[in-house]
């Protein structure tokens, strides 16, 4: 006797040959497992006389309970951020479609920024199955999972769904420092990214360069991007491609010509090492007229070098014996690379011979220098007290002391000649002009002469002890 089955994988009784002692009849228990879910059937018939058979119909099969999810159909490959349905079907070990599965099923992914469907318990209108909604995002292959809140082990995956990037919706500029000194090549990296921030490897628009740098940066001309085997695929390295100038916060621009799509990162310039000096004095002055100077240490691209240190002379091209020009100066931190020689009303940078004449800055060490043109006019300075005189005090005025036979007279009292000359100098040389030192003043509440000075013999050894006021 030989056994069959409308199941495919039904397990069914080895062929068998009745014996005498069967009398016709023989059980086969257990032999027989429909695993198909449906209405089957076993026949069973005489391998000697096929027309001796007989058949058991309408056996109908269910699914055993559900032994894994299959998810199965998102589209692949698919486009980052579009819309994929895909199907959840709950399966018996037999791979029958467990239609009484009544579980709660959770989603997850291999892309961490997926927008996956919530938790949702399946319904016996479902009958094992139901369709689903996701959005993948990041370029790459990824893998969605189902997975039974309940049933440890219950679950089920579709893997190798490959997601490519969208448009181009951005660019990315980044720079190999965010700090650099002026006139130091940098490089630039430019990379093309869709919405979802995915590199966009088929990129192939042109991509143009600018700066905030007003002394002219130096930069890449416009770029074409290429894609394919060992091209750009949305990434290209400008190495050295952007020089700025100007110190100070700048930033360098990268524009998609074709949709405007543009980036920009932030750069620091730093000045360079000082290579020259800049001279700040009044275009002309009147021969014997002491004025300012401002000396300041600036880097090839005119930044000027905070840091610069050095010790700097003046020197001018006026021969004239009577030229005062200041001490050596050696600029400090503080300083931040600008220095004024001011006039502290001693004369101090007074040229004499009229015409043009030159005044030059030079680091006595490094070889820094720096020029600028004072025309000096003829005519006379303001009055000013003679020659001799030594002055001290603070304030919009000082007192000047000089001896009867003008020679210098220090702070103490000249006990040589006990009856010094006073008078006040202003330290604001267009008053000082304007008055022509004829001023009232009173010494210790004793008024003076009206005039440029009066004698008088202080009470105290230190003159700077004596008071004076004006009246």
């Amino acid at each position: 006797m030989h056994f069959s089955s409308t199941s495919q994988s039904a397990t069914l009784p080895a062929d068998y040959t009745f014996l005498p002692a069967d009398q016709g009849v023989h059980n086969f228990l257990g032999a027989v497992i429909l695993r198909t879910a449906r209405t089957q059937s076993i026949t069973a018939a005489d391998t000697a006389n096929p027309s001796i058979q007989g058949t058991q119909a309408g056996i109908v099969v269910s699914p055993a309970a559900a032994s894994t999810l299959i998810v199965a159909g998102f589209p692949a490959p698919t486009t980052a951020g579009a819309a994929g349905n895909f199907t959840i079907t709950a399966r018996d070990r037999y791979g029958n479609t467990a239609t009484g599965y009544r579980g709660t099923v959770h989603f997850s992914s291999s892309d961490s920024r997926a927008s996956l469907p919530g938790d949702r318990s399946f319904t016996a209108a479902d009958n094992g199955m139901h369709t689903f909604t996701a959005f993948l995002v990041t370029a790459g292959t990824q893998a969605l999972t189902a997975l039974d809140t309940a049933l440890l082990g219950l679950g089920g995956a579709q893997t190798g769904i490959v997601v490519t990037p969208a448009a181009a919706d951005h660019l990315l500029l980044n720079t190999s420092v965010s700090i650099t000194m002026a006139g130091n090549p940098l490089d630039v990296t430019v990379t093309v990214e869709d919405a979802y921030n995915n590199t966009v490897t088929g990129y192939t628009g042109t991509v143009s360069f600018s700066s905030s740098d007003p002394y002219g940066a130096f930069l890449p001309g416009p770029y074409a991007f290429t894609a394919g085997p060992g091209q750009d695929n949305g990434v290209h390295i400008f190495a050295a491609g952007v020089t700025l100038f100007t110190a100070g916060n700048q930033s360098v621009a990268a524009t998609d010509l074709g949709s405007g799509i543009t980036s920009s990162a932030g750069i620091a310039v730093t000045p360079a090492a000082a290579d020259h000096f800049s001279i700040s004095a009044p275009a002309s002055v009147v021969a014997g007229t002491p004025f300012d100077v401002t000396v300041t240490a600036l880097d090839p691209f005119q930044n000027v070098d905070i840091n610069y240190v050095g010790l700097v002379t003046l020197t001018t091209s006026d021969t004239d014996a009577g030229v005062v020009m200041p001490a050596a100066y050696s600029f400090t931190a503080a300083d931040q690379g600008v220095h004024t020689f001011t006039d502290t009303g001693l004369g101090e940078t007074t040229l004499i011979t009229p015409g043009d004449q030159t005044l030059t800055a030079a680091d006595v060490t490094g070889g820094i220098l720096g020029s600028a043109t004072v025309t000096v006019l003829s005519g006379s300075p303001p009055s000013s007290p003679p020659p001799g005189k030594a002055a001290f005090g603070t304030g919009d005025a000082r007192l000047v002391v000089a001896s009867a036979n003008a020679s210098v007279v220090s702070s103490q009292t000249n006990e040589a000649n006990r009856r010094p000359i006073v008078a006040l100098l202003f330290a604001d040389r267009e008053f000082q002009q304007e008055l022509e030192w004829n001023f009232t003043a009173r010494f210790l509440g004793r008024p003076t002469r009206q005039g440029m000075a009066d004698e008088y013999l202080p009470t105290n050894s230190n003159l700077s002890e004596d008071f004076l006021t004006l009246v």
